[in-house]
């Protein structure tokens, strides 16, 4: 059984971390059996200081894609056995567009921002740490969150321009999803597991009031990936 290690779930998505989201939402769409660790700490024996990592066949494994991407040798790669090569090239630039651009927008969003800051201290660091610390931990993690977004380059740039990036992110990937349920037809792939963990962090989350709103196709989309593999957060 392979045991997955990540925070708690809030804000009726998967998993306040679209990296854990999009890791647990191949897992349902793959199939494969898991556990969640409950403990205090999801840090605890982190081989990358992360989240997420599983624990599978006796070895602790970090990092989404790279766990996907064993799971997959391992496991085999039904999932995405009907993608051409073309298609797995695009998919890998949505991938990319979504964990390495548009990341960096709900990032700013949650963490720049004073008051969705304070949110996400009451919501996440009080379960975590416990109220007492609340007031000391979130300022330091703040802290290196913050200069992560200055060296990254994000929050060098005025807010309208961060957010407007995003929406240009997702109207292209809007073009590319035309009319198809999925991203690549009729049957869902390993890359729709990434739409939707990443719009799901931004427009299924309290701060959607940030982000112009979604794409027609892609609300679609969301829908109907929560409705099939996260029937609970739909009710």
């Amino acid at each position: 059984m392979l045991t997955l290690h990540q925070t708690r779930r809030a804000w009726g998505v998967p998993n306040i971390s679209p990296f854990c989201a999009k890791l647990e939402t191949y897992l349902r769409m793959a199939d494969i059996p898991y556990e969640i660790a409950v403990e205090e700490s999801p840090y605890r024996d982190a081989p990358h200081g992360k989240v997420p990592f599983v624990r599978f066949e006796g070895q602790l494994i970090a990092d989404s894609s790279v766990i996907i991407a064993h799971l997959k040798q391992r496991l085999g790669d039904t999932l995405d056995a009907h993608l051409t090569s073309e298609q797995r090239a695009l998919g890998h630039l949505v991938q990319r567009t979504l964990e390495e651009g548009t990341y960096w927008a709900s990032v700013y969003a949650r963490w720049y921002d004073e008051d969705n800051f304070d949110l996400v201290r009451q919501t996440y660091f009080e379960r975590v740490f416990g109220r007492a610390l609340r007031w000391v931990i979130p300022d330091l993690v703040r802290r290196g969150v913050l200069s992560a977004l200055y060296l990254q380059g994000t929050s060098r740039h005025e807010r309208a321009w961060v957010f407007a990036s995003a929406a240009r992110d997702m109207e292209a990937i809007s073009q590319l999803l035309g009319d198809t349920p999925f991203l690549f037809g009729e049957a869902p792939c390993s890359f729709d597991a990434v739409l939707y963990a990443f719009g799901s962090a931004i427009w299924k989350t309290p701060f959607a009031k940030n982000f112009a709103a979604p794409p027609a196709n892609i609300a679609a989309h969301l829908e109907r990936m929560q409705q099939r593999y996260f029937p609970e957060l739909s009710s």
